[in-house]
């Protein structure tokens, strides 16, 4: 029995799909809905759908540059271009509108907005997407780490950067407020090596090399023994893929059902069903303890399940605006290997 891994790119919408549904329960123990302590610790694991993004976003990344001959400056401003539309156009329609609901609440100053929409918040004040300030870095990166991970020995070397990362994500930090900014950069780069595992099985992925069970059983002893030694959340680079493994068979059989197209419609507006979820839940934990004091709001189920409704709604409607703007600045058609 062996497993194709171009599957990681051929249902990569659906993956993507999963992990929003994952991010989704995940963001509800952060915004405080009263349940039982076991299940928000269960939900707690969705979390792991933030790596399943990174881990999916460095493979769409390989291929996107495995098309295109970065040769010259030119070609370099071209891709930068390219990503920056993708995240930027997409992150604006959310949050222009959120930091000027803020402003009124008198939430955010207009200094709190410009960082807000300049993605820097997060560095800053450990506060906002840092999913989206942390792909933006990648994106800088992301043709560099292509070229140092595209050869035979791209394992070794992807080995080298993540253990790196693992030191840089250990040194003690004795400021860990919120405004401390090497904590905040910690906490971002301890989620890296997924992106740099996904970027790595990339040309796997585009070769359709074949995995063994064999070859999958080992890769599980180590990911469980490393597990064990350095803590389950610091191996979430290696367990992500033997997640999606398990999932990729459900994935194929559930195809043309309406779990593949839910799966699918919340892959594609991912991203900004992600960007809805946390503006809205901000919005909401301001403005209803402020304003209404219905009971109907007790335990906030009512308060969170508008945000999930509400936020997939206003996602769907950004996603199609925002592919119109893009496509029409870009002049060409819809790139596949979106975030």
């Amino acid at each position: 029995m062996t497993y194709n891994l171009s599957d990681l790119s051929i249902y990569r919408t659906q993956m993507m799909g999963i992990a929003t549904i994952m991010i989704i329960i995940c963001h509800s123990c952060a915004s405080k809905v009263i349940m039982p302590d076991s299940l928000c610790y269960l939900f707690c694991f969705g979390n792991i759908g933030v790596d399943i993004f990174l881990f999916l976003s460095g493979i769409g990344l390989y291929y996107s540059l495995s098309r295109n001959n970065l040769n010259s400056k030119e070609d370099y401003m071209s891709f930068y271009k390219r990503r920056i539309y993708r995240i930027y156009i997409p992150y604006l329609m959310v949050f222009i509108p959120s930091c000027l609901v803020f402003m009124l609440l008198g939430e955010y100053s207009v200094c709190d907005s410009i960082f807000c929409l300049s993605t820097l918040e997060y560095w800053l004040f450990h506060r906002g997407a840092w999913f989206v300030s942390l792909i933006v870095l990648l994106y800088l990166v992301a043709p560099f780490l292509y070229r140092a991970l595209i050869g035979k020995h791209r394992w070794i070397i992807a080995l080298g950067i993540i253990i790196a990362l693992m030191i840089l994500s250990n040194i003690p930090i004795e400021d860990q407020s919120s405004t401390s900014v090497p904590y905040n950069i910690q906490s971002a780069f301890s989620r890296t090596p997924s992106f740099i595992v996904g970027l790595t099985i990339g040309p796997s992925c585009k070769e359709g090399e074949q995995l063994t069970v064999t070859k999958m059983a080992f890769f599980l002893f180590v990911s469980i023994f490393s597990s064990i030694i350095l803590g389950f959340w610091k191996c979430l680079c290696l367990i992500v893929p033997i997640l999606l493994y398990i999932l990729t068979p459900l994935i194929r059989w559930s195809k043309g059902s309406w779990v593949d197209k839910s799966l699918h419609f919340l892959g594609k507006i991912s991203l900004e069903s992600y960007l809805t979820n946390i503006t809205l839940n901000g919005i909401l934990i301001v403005l209803i303890p402020a304003y209404i004091t219905s009971p109907v709001f007790y335990g906030r189920y009512l308060e969170y399940s508008i945000v999930v409704v509400v936020g997939v709604l206003l996602a769907f409607i950004i996603n199609n605006a925002a592919q119109r703007v893009i496509n029409k600045k870009l002049s060409c058609t819809h790139d596949p290997n979106m975030i």
